[in-house]
């Protein structure tokens, strides 16, 4: 039987709804397009747990 290893990196999706348009401006990202951010900033823009 052969085996298949698979190293790599993945990468995930997250899609985000903000209340308006100045978080862009103040993060300097562009509308209506596909930017990779660090950990932080996903945290910083993304949505805030329930239990907050």
């Amino acid at each position: 039987m052969k085996k298949i290893l698979g190293i790599g990196s993945a990468l995930v999706d997250i899609l985000t709804q903000i209340p308006n348009e100045q978080i862009l401006k103040d993060l300097n990202l562009p509308k209506g397009s596909m930017t990779y951010v660090d950990a932080k900033t996903s945290v910083e823009i993304g949505p805030k747990p329930l239990w907050k």
